[in-house]
C-alpha cells in the first residue's frame, strides 16, 4: 500500500499548528488556575503568632550578652502585601570574662514595637521585610571579683529591621524564620543594639 505522503505532511502541519498550540494552552490555564488557587490559599490577612530564638546584646561598642529571645505578637494586612505588626520580644543574656580577673555581665530586655510588613508574595513561602520602632527596657549588671557590682537601668526610644518569611505547613498555620536588629535612639542606654534569630509558630485565621 502506498503511503499519502501529502496527507501525512497535513496532518502533521494540522497537529502542529492547531492541537498543540491548543494543548499548551490548556496546560498553561491548568498551571496559572493551581498557583491563583493556590496564591489565594494563602493570601492571609492577620496572624497571631509566638515563638523562641537566639540574641546577642551590645552597649559602648562592648559585647554584652547572648541570651534566649521570647517573641510572641499579632499582624494584620489591609492588602495582600502591605501590613502592620505589634510585637514584644526580650530575655535576660550574659557573658563571662575569664582569666586572674573574672567579671561577668547580665542583663534583660523588652522590647515593644509596632512595625510596617511587607510581603513580596501570597504563595506557600512568603518571604518578607520589617521595619518600625518602639520602646526598648534593658536592665544590666557588671560584677566584679571584689563583689563590685554596676547596675544601668533605663527605658527609651528604639528602631529595628527585619528579613523573614512564612512558610506554610497547612492552610492555617506556618513557621516564621526571622532576623530582627533593633537599635536604641539614645547611644547612652544600657543595651544599644541587639540581633536575634528566632522562629514562630504562625496561625492565620
Amino acid at each position: 500500500m502506498e503511503t499519502n505522503w501529502k496527507w501525512v505532511l497535513m496532518t502533521r502541519s494540522c497537529y502542529l499548528t492547531c492541537v498543540l498550540p491548543v494543548i499548551c494552552v490548556l496546560l498553561l490555564h491548568v498551571e496559572l488556575t493551581a498557583q491563583e488557587a493556590e496564591s489565594r490559599s494563602h493570601d492571609f490577612r492577620s496572624e497571631i503568632f509566638g515563638g523562641v530564638g537566639w540574641a546577642r546584646y551590645w552597649a559602648d561598642e562592648d559585647h554584652r550578652g547572648d541570651g534566649i529571645d521570647l517573641t510572641g505578637g499579632f499582624a494584620y494586612f489591609p492588602t495582600s502585601r502591605l501590613g502592620f505588626e505589634i510585637e514584644v520580644d526580650g530575655g535576660p543574656h550574659s557573658r563571662d570574662f575569664g582569666g586572674a580577673s573574672p567579671v561577668r555581665f547580665e542583663g534583660s530586655s523588652l522590647y515593644l514595637s509596632g512595625n510596617i510588613l511587607y510581603r513580596f508574595s501570597t504563595s506557600a513561602t512568603q518571604f518578607y521585610v520589617a521595619g518600625g520602632g518602639g520602646l526598648l527596657y534593658s536592665r544590666t549588671e557588671t560584677r566584679f571579683p571584689e563583689q563590685e557590682i554596676f547596675e544601668s537601668e533605663d527605658t527609651g526610644l528604639a528602631w529595628d529591621v527585619g528579613v523573614g518569611a512564612n512558610l506554610f505547613v497547612g492552610t492555617n498555620f506556618s513557621l516564621r524564620p526571622e532576623f530582627r536588629l533593633v537599635v536604641a535612639a539614645e547611644s547612652d542606654q544600657p543595651i544599644v543594639s541587639g540581633t536575634s534569630i528566632r522562629v514562630a509558630l504562625a496561625y492565620h485565621p
